[in-house]
Parts: C-alpha cells; sequence; structure tokens
C-alpha cells in the first residue's frame, strides 16, 4: 500500500499520492532489461608558468576555502550513471562522481588532513582524496491524468522556473538540489500547464552573507532544514498552434524563506528565557513552555514575473518581461555585512518591495529574422532593471537575460550573487546588470561568403546616485573602480584587475555607457569549413562621480576633478581550420588597449590615470577519435599596466609601481563517455 507522508513541507505530495492511489498500481518488474547505465571519464591538464599547485584557476574566494586551486595540475574524475525504468510510470536514478581536486600526484591521499608532511597519505586533507559520492538521486512517478501528469522527487536542476527567478543550477551544482515537484496540464493539448515546486534551500550561497545562517554574527544555533523555496511556473497559449499567429504568456513566482529559531521563546536550546525568570529570578509574564519552538525569518525574497511572446509566422516576433522583486531581512537573524565585510555582501541591507519602478524590471524585445528576404535580421531590445531588484535563488552563472555582447562579461544577470568561482582561465563570466537600463540593437545577416554582426547599445544607470549610504545599507563590494580584467583575475585584488563584476553600487555615480560591437566571419574556400572570425568592440564609459562639492564658505562648487573617462578597445582574430575530419586547429590573437583617466582614488587623495595595453596570442584544438574527445588550449598573455603616481598620495596601495605579466598557460582535456 502505498503511504503518503503528513508533512506539511510535502503537502503537494499528498495530492499526487491520492491521484496515484485513485488511478490504480502500475505493473512493476525487476529486469535487467529496465537499467540504463551510463559512464564517464573526465581527465583535465592545466598548466601555467607560475609556482601555484591545483586543477582549477579560480576556486572559492573564502579564506577558509579550497586547497586544490592552482594553475598546475592534472586530474581525473569518474562517474557512473544509473537509471531505471520501474514501469511505464515510474522511473528513478542517480550518479555516483568521484570528488572533485584530487590530482595525479596526490596518489594515495585518504581523506585525513595533517600539518605533517608524512609519507602516510595523510596531507591534504578531502579535497585530494578519490571517494565516491552520492549525486543526483531522484524518482519520477506518473498518473493517468493530465491535470498532475508527474511527480518528481529529489534532485532537479530547476530549470522549469527562469533566469529572474530561482535560475537553472550551473553545470557543477547540477544535481545538487533536490525538492518535490508536480507538473501538469488543464487541457488536453497543454494550452495551459503549470509546474511547481518545493525546494531545500542550499545552507550555503542563497541568502545574506551567502549563507542560510552559517557562520552569521547574529544566528546562535542556524536552523537550515526548514529553509525552502517555492515555485510555480504557469504558461498559457492562447491561440490554436494552426494559427499563423502566436500569443504565448508564462507566469512565475518564487519565494525563498530562510528560517530561523527565535531565541526569545523558551523553549528554544539556549534562550535566555529558558526558566520564564528574569534576571531576578521573578516570573516573566506570558512566558510559558509549550513543548513547541516558534520561528522567525532571517531573510524573504518574493519574485514575480510575467512575459508575453507574439509570434507573427516567421516574420516578427515581440516579447514583454515584467518582473517584481521584494525582500525583507530582519537585522536581527542577520548580520549586517554591507558594514561588518567591507561592503561584500550579496544583498541590500533593507526591506526593499516598496518603491516602486526601484524594485521592478522591464526588458522589451523585437526581432525581424529575415527583413524583406534581404537575409538581415534585427533586434531589438529595450531594458530597464530597479536600482533594488534582486533576485537571490536566480541563475549565478551560465545563463543571460539580455541581448548585449556586456561591459566585462558575456552574460549579465539581476543579482548581486554571481558564481564566478570554479572556473578555468578559459571560461566565460557573468556580471551584474542591476540598475541597468537602456538598449540595443542587432544587426545580423549573411551575403555570400560573409557572415556578419553589428551592435549598438547604450546603457544608463537607475543606480546612479550622490551620497548613496554604502556604509550601512548598499553593498559596494570593496573593488569597484576600473575596467574588470577577467584573464588576471583574483578576489584579493593582488593584481590590480579593476572592479568586481558585481560592484553596482556606488557612493557617489553619474554614469553612462556606450557600446559598439563588430563580428565578421568569412567562410574560405579551402578545405572543409575554414573560416576568419573577426571581432572588434569598443567601450566608452563616463562617471561624474561626485557633480558638487561643498566649501568651507558653505558654497557649492562643481567638481570635475574625479570625473573617469575610460575607452577599452579590442580587437580579436581567428582562424577555424578543419584538417581532416578528426581534428581541428583554432589560432588566433586578441589585442586590447585601454586608456581609463581618473581610474582610481577618492576625492580626498586624488585620482590616477591607467594606460594599459594587453595581447594574447592562442591556439585552440579538438580531436574527436573513435569515441575519445582530446581539446587543448595554450595561449601567452602580454599586459602592460602604466599607472601615473602622486607621491604626496597616502594611500600606499595608490603608489604602486607599473605592472607587467608575461603569462604562458594551457589546458588539455581528454574524455570518453559510454
Amino acid at each position: 500500500m502505498l503511504r503518503c507522508s503528513r508533512s506539511l513541507l510535502v503537502t503537494i505530495a499528498r495530492g499526487g499520492c491520492l491521484v496515484l492511489l485513485l488511478s490504480g498500481p502500475a505493473t512493476a518488474r525487476a529486469e535487467l532489461g529496465n537499467f540504463e547505465l551510463g559512464g564517464r571519464i573526465y581527465t583535465k591538464f592545466l598548466y601555467q608558468n607560475d609556482d601555484s599547485q591545483g586543477v582549477l584557476t579560480l576556486g572559492n574566494p573564502h579564506p577558509n576555502g579550497d586547497n586544490f586551486s592552482g594553475h598546475n595540475g592534472i586530474g581525473t574524475e569518474g562517474e557512473l550513471t544509473v537509471v531505471g525504468h520501474v514501469s511505464p510510470l515510474v522511473s528513478g536514478g542517480m550518479r555516483l562522481q568521484s570528488r572533485f581536486g584530487s590530482t595525479w600526484h596526490d596518489w594515495w591521499e585518504n581523506g585525513n588532513q595533517t600539518d605533517k608532511a608524512a609519507l602516510t597519505g595523510e596531507t591534504l586533507g578531502m579535497d585530494h582524496a578519490q571517494y565516491i559520492k552520492l549525486r543526483g538521486p531522484w524518482m519520477r512517478v506518473g498518473t493517468r491524468t493530465d491535470a498532475l501528469r508527474w511527480i518528481h522527487l529529489g534532485a532537479s536542476d530547476l530549470s522549469m522556473f527562469n533566469h529572474w527567478t530561482i535560475g537553472k543550477i550551473r553545470y557543477i551544482d547540477r544535481d545538487n538540489a533536490s525538492g518535490i515537484f508536480a507538473e501538469g496540464s488543464f487541457s488536453d493539448e497543454g494550452q495551459l500547464s503549470y509546474n511547481l515546486g518545493v525546494i531545500a534551500l542550499p545552507k550555503l550561497f542563497v541568502g545574506p552573507g551567502w549563507s542560510t545562517g552559517l557562520d552569521d554574527a547574529e544566528v546562535e544555533k542556524p536552523l537550515l532544514n526548514k529553509d525552502f523555496a517555492y515555485g510555480l511556473t504557469l504558461r498559457a497559449s492562447w491561440l490554436p498552434v494552426d494559427w499563423p499567429v502566436g500569443w504565448s504568456t508564462t507566469w512565475v513566482v518564487t519565494f525563498t524563506d530562510d528560517l530561523e529559531v527565535d531565541m526569545a521563546d523558551p523553549d528554544a536550546e539556549g534562550s535566555q528565557t529558558g526558566r520564564c525568570l528574569d534576571e531576578l529570578d521573578n516570573p516573566i509574564p506570558g512566558c510559558e513552555k509549550d513543548h513547541a519552538v516558534s520561528l522567525v525569518p532571517r531573510y524573504r525574497n518574493l519574485v514575480l514575473t510575467e512575459e508575453n511572446r507574439w509570434d507573427l509566422g516567421d516574420v516578427l516576433s515581440l516579447e514583454h518581461l515584467s518582473a517584481y522583486s521584494l525582500t525583507r531581512i530582519n537585522p536581527d537573524a542577520a548580520a549586517n555585512g554591507v558594514q561588518r565585510n567591507a561592503g561584500i555582501f550579496p544583498v541590500v541591507f533593507r526591506d526593499t518591495g516598496s518603491t516602486g519602478l526601484a524594485d521592478m524590471a522591464l526588458r522589451s524585445r523585437l526581432e525581424l529574422p529575415d527583413i524583406g528576404g534581404s537575409g538581415l535580421g534585427l533586434r531589438f531590445e529595450y531594458f530597464n532593471i530597479g536600482e533594488d531588484f534582486n533576485t537571490i535563488f536566480g541563475a549565478r552563472r551560465e545563463a543571460d537575460v539580455l541581448l548585449t555582447d556586456g561591459i566585462v562579461a558575456s552574460d549579465q544577470l539581476p543579482t548581486l550573487n554571481l558564481a564566478n568561482e570554479f572556473i578555468d582561465f578559459d571560461e566565460p563570466w557573468a556580471e551584474s546588470c542591476i540598475g541597468w537600463h537602456g538598449a540595443t540593437a542587432l544587426l545580423e545577416g549573411e551575403a555570400w561568403i560573409f557572415f556578419y554582426g553589428l551592435e549598438g547599445t547604450a546603457i544608463g544607470y537607475n543606480t546612479n546616485s550622490q551620497g548613496r549610504d554604502v556604509e550601512t545599507i548598499y553593498p559596494d563590494f570593496l573593488h569597484n573602480q576600473g575596467y574588470t580584467d577577467t584573464d588576471l583575475y583574483d578576489y584579493a585584488n593582488r593584481f590590480d584587475r579593476g572592479s568586481d563584476p558585481r560592484a553596482v553600487y556606488h557612493e557617489d555615480q553619474q554614469r553612462l555607457t556606450m557600446l559598439g560591437v563588430a563580428r565578421l566571419g568569412i567562410a574560405l574556400p579551402v578545405g572543409a569549413g575554414w573560416s576568419i572570425n573577426l571581432k572588434g568592440k569598443l567601450i566608452r564609459d563616463s562617471d561624474e562621480r561626485k557633480l558638487r562639492k561643498k566649501q568651507a564658505d558653505g558654497r557649492w562648487l562643481d567638481f570635475p576633478d574625479d570625473d573617469y573617462q575610460g575607452t577599452i578597445s579590442q580587437g580579436r582574430l581567428s582562424l577555424t581550420m578543419p584538417l581532416t575530419r578528426w581534428l581541428t586547429l583554432t589560432p588566433g590573437v586578441q589585442v586590447e588597449r585601454w586608456s581609463e583617466q581618473n581610474r582610481s582614488g577618492n576625492p580626498n587623495q586624488g585620482y590616477i590615470p591607467y594606460e594599459t595595453a594587453k595581447e594574447k596570442v592562442f591556439v585552440g584544438a579538438r580531436v574527436e577519435y573513435a569515441g575519445v574527445v582530446f581539446s587543448y588550449y595554450l595561449e601567452y598573455l602580454h599586459k602592460e599596466q602604466q599607472r601615473d603616481r602622486d607621491d604626496e598620495l597616502q594611500d600606499p596601495r595608490d603608489q604602486m609601481e607599473d605592472q607587467l605579466w608575461h603569462v604562458i598557460r594551457s589546458k588539455g582535456t581528454a574524455e570518453v563517455a559510454w
């Protein structure tokens, strides 16, 4: 007999259980043919001309973070995937995955850690042991009714929502999220369908301080296992599928709820009122133990989106998205990381959601795939993201909400909770687009042997403000000046690599950004698939910063001495060369020039300009042979950074010498799957 849980958190599953009971049991047989087995072995070679050791370019920035990051190492991962088809209505699966971080040189590491350099295998800890761990267990139960087609229990990549609400999990965490999910339809043709989910919050990365209470100075006893997110997606198609005009609507609402123990409850462990007596041992009025512990919210985030799409055949597409974000933060259960952590914090430290457009986001798109049969396509996008819009559980990387090529990264996401770590030097980045207000126009087409594209983007900023409170309310992420160099990025800013991609708030800002991108591909009449690829990019970034300055006599005067002017130019040339049907080479070169006036400093001590020259020469290779895939990427990176200095500057960080890099680095991979 199928029994259903009475837990409040799985109410959604109880309804599914009832439907299953009413629809009748399905026959199940334990046969070998019901199994699907898959395996994969992946090896990475990472080498650079420095003295670091590890198999990951950029790891965990936490002070007590990983010990497997570095530019020199070889590591292998193995996994086994098992999927079972129990019956036509029931299936399940899981993945057995080796731990990340072990290198070929570790040999027999057993997972223990010691400071002694002993020949015991007990030196580097669990990160360097090759234990197998359970990943992504799930089961899926179907019904015989459209109203509730499936119930999914366990691991999910959360792709049933969207980037603005609960985002699809990045690849390295792809099956860490778990919950209870349901999906169904209220019409035979699926014209109104839904997805419903209750998701266990990760104790790390979702919430103030990137946690749901761990390491928070205001939380005495972190309560983790009652923290959940709730999501609902509704999709409606308003017109018949055979009509030449299409109209669809998608609504998504998600609610992230981080709860903690109410330490004023006498039943709470460690409560100061545990005896219901005050400091003088007098009874506290109204205090009574009832063997039930009350909870208080620590942080809550509600996000709603509505997206409409209209299609007129292959001629025209229109799309409009509206989003709203509301946050509530309890200062008694969440430490003020803006104040305590040098402005490095993933949320605004105050309640938001009642300030109109500041809590809203809008995005409208127009697409003409083929204008008049000319082969020329046009895409236009308007975006307006409020200064207080923030989604704590939204997509953090490997996703994009805007058309533009971006300022410092290829992906733009409306969150302060970006995940630009656990990546190698050749992987793309994400930047926060909170506060962006502007438009992008893209022209793309092809003619004869040419493939081309032109982009123009203008960005104003809803975060433009004078005298913003970045000491106690708005996080500025400490490093917030200068163009970001993601090629040589480190969280401690030892290399003076510019601003943090999450730094969207400044005390004084009056900023405007213009950028243009041109792409040209040329199909060569050589071999099979040879081509030349060219890309040019120009950014003009200006920020008047502090607009006026108060004099000793009380008068306000214009203050132009701190105005930032940045001109960033980039050019890239690569050649795609399929030499054989199993070998492809991709050599190329990239040149960048950055001219930044008043790049770094402060109003009291002044600002200094930077001139940066950067060149990169690279070659990539890919081999697909008899079921195994090899890839190799080698690059030489040269960078010179010239900084005019003022010996009278008091801050020693502004008196650093010019900097020079000669970096040779490579990454190779070998992968086989079956």
